[in-house]
């Protein structure tokens, strides 16, 4: 229901592939080209210029798109209720026809309160079921929306980290290049400098790995609880059949409880 899409992290990919890019391409052509060293630092400039805004636009697209992934997100939630509620409309009017039968059957006193405990106590069971199940799913969505947010937090910091690093490297970069500093040590200082912030992000990043095993035991503990109210649901309905059945003759009433409860009396919690 809630996916695990760390796009924050594509900006980072996006910001290292350029930086990768930088570095590889100039120190190639600063050891194979002639007179390419002359105009490294000019060319540095101008491939970081380029790089920066290309970055820029790339990170305002995600962030649009990742907007519109929320709206959808709550979308799917909405649709999703509206569908649950609609089962357990139609699940209700089915019981009713249901309970009517029965009661329609009663010739006894003591089959009509038989039929009465029976109703309520379904009723009941239904009601226990669906009010654990909403009550799961309320639980998970609060927490989940909680983690989602801290991951959204994690991401974005450690994306920021690395790009502050990125410029420092960068700005260090030109400045060391208008004073005169060797080409060649220019690009291997970059290149240093750019792979020690990517693997202080990688670190980082495990912060949000975290985060999103979290969100995967939110899933779990809804499931078990899911799973728990069936099993009760189940248990609680096979009683009542038994009690029901006590209060009317055989055959009569075997039939209908072995053929028509099961499918009838489990709704869509």
């Amino acid at each position: 229901m809630i996916q695990l899409n760390f796009k924050q992290i594509v900006v980072f990919v996006l910001v290292f592939v350029f930086s990768v890019s930088v570095f590889s391409s100039l120190t190639s052509a600063a050891t194979s080209t002639p007179g390419f060293r002359e105009n490294i630092c000019s060319r540095l400039t101008n491939f970081i210029s380029k790089m920066e805004v290309r970055v820029s636009e790339k990170e305002q697209r995600i962030r649009g798109r990742h907007q519109d992934g929320i709206e959808k997100r709550g979308e799917k939630l909405e649709a999703w209720d509206a569908r649950r509620e609609e089962r357990r409309a139609s699940a209700n009017e089915k019981m009713t026809d249901f309970f009517l039968k029965f009661e329609q059957r009663a010739q006894t006193d003591i089959q009509k309160q038989a039929v009465a405990v029976f109703k309520a106590a379904v009723l009941a069971a239904i009601q226990t079921r669906q009010a654990v199940v909403d009550a799961a799913i309320v639980s998970f969505r609060s927490e989940a929306e909680k983690l989602l947010a801290e991951r959204k937090s994690v991401a974005e910091t450690a994306v920021a980290v690395y790009k502050v690093s990125q410029k420092a490297a960068f700005d260090k970069a030109r400045s060391s290049c208008e004073s005169g500093v060797d080409p060649q040590t220019v690009l291997e200082t970059l290149k240093t400098e750019l792979k020690a912030a990517k693997d202080k992000f990688e670190v980082d990043r495990q912060a949000i790995e975290i985060v999103a095993s979290k969100i995967r035991a939110l899933n779990e503990t809804k499931k078990a609880a899911f799973d728990k109210a069936h099993g009760d649901f189940k248990v609680a309905l096979e009683k009542a059949k038994l009690d029901l059945k006590a209060a009317f003759p055989q055959p009569t009433l075997t039939p209908a409880i072995s053929q028509t409860t099961t499918p009838t009396l489990s709704p869509t919690p």
